[in-house]
């Protein structure tokens, strides 16, 4: 595998490990209200589209090198 496949990878998994942690250490309890509501969205919001990168580089390393092995063929 080359290079660039397993920096894509690694970022997914980066971007996966970042996302977990905005949901284990959202607003919670700990405070209610109004802004408390509006700040746990956003960071549902964000932890959702962290995860639906995260997906994206997956696909991306699966075709990174796809376009050197056809220029062997």
């Amino acid at each position: 595998m080359d290079d660039s496949r397993w920096a894509l990878i690694e970022h997914a998994q980066a971007l996966r490990a970042l996302a977990e942690q905005l949901g284990a250490h959202g607003v919670g309890e700990r405070w209610k209200g109004p802004a408390s509501r509006h700040c746990e969205a956003q960071l549902v919001g964000l932890e959702q589209e962290l995860v639906s990168v995260a997906r994206r580089l997956d696909v991306a390393s699966q075709h990174a090198g796809v376009h050197s092995v056809w220029a062997d063929v």
